[in-house]
């Protein structure tokens, strides 16, 4: 097991355990709120918000990155296996299997740079409320755009009305499953075992 793959084990326990008690904590004061019987002043309350709001920016942070990382893996495991063509659909770890895919991501119009051409988009996949285009109530769900065209690219199908086929990029993603011979909690103890990733580029980093 590599040391970096270990310490990603370790981070995902700690960052599920983490998740209980935050899920919980909301539930007391949800539960605690609702019931009326909390005895919170106004001056409470606002610092009581300072802090949900301030832990959901952390959490929401937290995402943001997490996405990039998945994305550059998603982006390296598929060059990779389209490079070496080795006719497996899915490349099997020790833990899960992934199984890569290209994607057919489409380039929208910006509602407020290119306003004609993401009315005429709209127009075009049925929306005909010009006030509502107008006014940007309706916005495009990208990554529901992305399945979408991707699903018409793999079945050989025409584009949705009004996305440009020449003006479209590749995108890689994957599908992972967890392989159900392993026990995840087993997998954990090995990696409880294995030494700290060194990451010689970081003076910033902290062992989980």
């Amino acid at each position: 097991m590599h040391p970096l793959v270990a310490e990603a084990a370790r981070a995902h326990e700690d960052l599920e355990n983490t998740h209980r008690k935050w899920y919980e904590f909301m539930r007391t004061i949800a539960r605690a709120i609702r019931d009326g019987e909390t005895g919170l002043s106004q001056e409470d309350r606002a610092d009581l918000v300072y802090f949900v709001k301030h832990m959901f920016d952390i959490f929401d942070d937290l995402r943001k990155e997490t996405r990039v990382s998945r994305e550059m893996l998603d982006a390296i495991i598929c060059t990779v296996w389209i490079t070496q063509q080795s006719g497996e659909r899915s490349v099997k770890g020790d833990l899960a299997s992934a199984m890569p895919r290209l994607t057919t991501q489409p380039r929208i119009p910006s509602p407020k740079k290119e306003p004609t051409k993401y009315g005429q988009l709209l127009k075009n996949l049925g929306v005909t409320n010009e006030d509502v285009i107008a006014r940007g109530v309706l916005r495009l769900h990208w990554p529901s755009m992305v399945n979408w065209c991707t699903e018409c690219s793999e079945q050989g199908l025409p584009l949705p009305a009004g996305v440009d086929p020449s003006d479209n990029e590749s995108g890689y993603a994957t599908t992972i499953r967890k392989r159900p011979d392993v026990d995840l909690d087993e997998y954990r103890k090995e990696a409880h075992d294995v030494v700290a990733f060194d990451d010689q580029n970081s003076t910033e980093r902290e062992d989980f």
